[in-house]
């Protein structure tokens, strides 16, 4: 349990310099997102799925549109 209090106070765990944020890909991020939001509330109106599954549903594939987009680009 100790390790991993110890962990979690390390400050510097993430390289941010490995990753480049350049405009292309902000501008792929929100792209993708969109289409991704787009998506679901398009199946949500044709569906009429509970609003409990959409919301969670909405933000898992906007999660997976911004991770795609930069796991890509790595």
């Amino acid at each position: 349990m100790f390790r991993v209090h110890a962990l979690l106070l390390y400050f510097d765990m993430v390289n941010a310099s490995i990753m480049g944020l350049s405009w292309k890909i902000f501008f792929l991020i929100i792209f993708w997102m969109g289409v991704a939001a787009f998506l679901v509330i398009m199946v949500d109106s044709i569906f009429n799925i509970p609003d409990e599954i959409s919301g969670i549903l909405y933000f898992i594939s906007i999660g997976v549109a911004a991770s795609g987009t930069l796991n890509y680009y790595r």
